[in-house]
């Protein structure tokens, strides 16, 4: 093995984890702000911020617990705002006046 490789593996994992948890977070304050401009509800809205701060938590722990981190897969993380975003296509849909 190359001598840089291990202080890279070592970085590795802990940029995984933080950058799991900036993309969680950036989706917990994108509800907040759907949220504020009044395209989502505010119960769909507080929903997205809850399970969006609970998988920030696991991935937090995580990093702690190596148990925890179920939430740390990269893939995981692009789920929540893939939903935000058919809900977006499902409100563009519907006239101003309609909830």
């Amino acid at each position: 093995m190359p001598e840089w490789f291990s202080p890279m593996q070592t970085q590795y994992f802990l940029v995984t984890p933080v950058e799991v948890a900036l993309a969680i977070l950036a989706t917990a304050f994108f509800a907040a702000s759907l949220k504020l401009t009044g395209w989502f509800k505010k119960t769909a809205s507080n929903v997205y911020i809850i399970i969006s701060l609970l998988c920030f938590l696991d991935t937090i722990l995580s990093y702690f617990i190596p148990a925890a981190g179920i939430i740390a897969i990269p893939a995981l993380p692009f789920i929540m705002p893939y939903i935000i975003g058919i809900n977006l296509l499902k409100r563009a849909g519907r006239p101003s006046g309609h909830p």
